[in-house]
């Protein structure tokens, strides 16, 4: 952890060509003290104020272990990392809204880099309207890294404002959850003119927790964001999508469970704009299951659909089980060739679906989509993701594997902890209905055998997990 900070401290000197600071904060400490470690101030407030007198980029370091009743200082200028110091093995400093005010919240700037790692940020109450973080200066490189976000209706907000120009945002092994609010409530909302966006390790879990609208997601990104990149991320009980990737991107290995509608790329609904002459994609290895409804009144059960696509790859992936009142009318994949540019130069390679009665739309077939049967005796009967889901920010993320690769391990085994799941063996080439054209069947039984080797792997270290989530 020295050399980590000594190495920033010099990229800030580097860039700022003045000194950068450290200062740190305590609940133990005094505001009139110098700030330093052996001295540190007592609030948050006088840490911002001495990073906004200062001309050069700066560290600020809060206890580990401590609980702070005060929300970050407006942040106005320089290059700036806030991060955590003290005993490891403590809890990471938490700052609490008691009031649901914007923790982080930055606006009409132009910043240099800005980190924020090692947090935790709790809204104390339900309020709608309220924020975790809400950024809306220029920046180029905001990062949000190993931190814990949880209680506000929007938890992480990000969108240009007046003009502002955000760049290179990262979201990275991340527990950002329980969005609140009976509408509008969501994990991640990245919105207009924001150009490169990197989600990647992270876990997005509950949204819409007191209402059922359609408009609660756990992650969504405007269609006027650019350059997006979403990988091995686990998407949980949204409310309504999972994944709202309106600009398309790069969606690689992630696994939604039990969204109504798990994840929609490119798509564009409620009147919105789609993106100008077509979305670039490349969607591959990705699982969805159990797809649920967002309400009685409102059922969906859907998987993956996509839309408006210039060019991509759509290669891979698998939707498995859903869990809608009304099975009839839910879809695995979905295409609509209808809005913005339709459909164009997508290829479309060894997807899978299971579960579902028939597939939406008769062209996915003639593509090549393998359509199973549900057959009764695979039926799980209300398969517990939670323990898998906590063995999985630690191990699955961290490994390789495919949706395929893991389709079995929802279809034949439920891991649990701490004692590790009974191996059946993997059937090389799993029974396919005959009506399946030959060369998916080809597809299908070549990426079972090379999938092989990355379930052992994945196995392996379920086996060897002990640690949970950070509470």
């Amino acid at each position: 952890m020295k050399r980590i900070t000594a190495i920033v401290l010099l990229v800030l000197c580097i860039f700022t060509g003045v000194d950068a600071r450290s200062i740190y904060v305590s609940q133990a400490g005094n505001d009139n003290n110098a700030g330093t470690r052996q001295a540190p101030y007592k609030t948050l407030a006088k840490a911002g104020r001495t990073h906004d007198q200062t001309a050069g980029g700066n560290l600020i370091f809060i206890k580990r272990g401590e609980v702070f009743n005060e929300v970050f200082p407006f942040i106005k200028q320089g290059h700036l990392t806030v991060d955590a110091y003290g005993n490891a093995d403590l809890a990471k400093p938490e700052l609490v809204s008691a009031d649901n005010s914007v923790v982080i919240h930055s606006f009409n700037r132009t910043l240099g880099p800005v980190t924020f790692r090692n947090l935790r940020i709790t809204g104390a109450i339900e309020k709608g309207g309220s924020f975790g973080v809400r950024w809306m200066s220029s920046v180029d490189g905001l990062t949000f890294e190993d931190m814990y976000i949880s209680g506000f209706s929007q938890n992480i907000m990000v969108e240009s404002y007046n003009g502002s120009v955000i760049k290179n945002v990262e979201i990275s092994r991340c527990v950002i959850v329980d969005a609140r609010g009976a509408s509008r409530s969501q994990a991640v909302y990245i919105g207009k003119e924001v150009d490169g966006i990197y989600i990647h390790d992270s876990l997005f879990h509950k949204s819409g927790l007191s209402g059922t609208s359609t408009q609660s997601h756990l992650v969504y990104l405007h269609s006027h964001a650019r350059r997006s990149r979403v990988h091995g991320n686990i998407f949980a009980m949204g409310r309504s999508h999972g994944l709202q990737a309106r600009n398309g991107g790069e969606i690689y290995r992630n696994c939604f469970i039990a969204n109504a509608i798990n994840a929609e790329i490119s798509i564009v609904r409620g009147g919105s704009t789609a993106t100008p002459d077509g979305t670039i994609i490349d969607v591959q290895n990705n699982l969805a299951a159990y797809a649920q409804d967002i309400s009685i009144d409102q059922p969906r059960g859907w998987g993956i659909g996509i839309a408006n696509v210039k060019a991509g790859v759509f290669k891979g992936n698998a939707v498995v089980l859903q869990k809608s009142i009304r099975p009839q009318s839910a879809q695995g994949f979905y295409i609509s060739g209808q809005e913005g540019v339709g459909i164009n130069d997508l290829e479309w390679t060894a997807n899978f679906a299971h579960g579902y009665q028939v597939p939406a739309d008769q062209n996915v077939i003639d593509m090549g989509f393998a359509v199973l049967p549900f057959p009764a005796d695979k039926e799980p009967v209300d398969f517990d993701y939670k323990p898998w889901l906590m063995q999985a920010r630690d191990n699955w993320l961290e490994g390789d594997f495919t949706a395929l690769g893991l389709v079995d391990i929802i279809l034949n085994r439920t891991p649990s902890i701490p004692e590790p799941p009974v191996e059946p063996p993997i059937d090389p080439e799993p029974p396919l209905p005959p009506e399946v054209p030959p060369h998916v069947h080809d597809a299908l039984v070549d990426q079972v055998h090379a999938l092989e080797a990355a379930v052992q792997v994945l196995e392996d270290r379920q086996r060897s997990a002990g640690s949970a989530l950070d509470p």
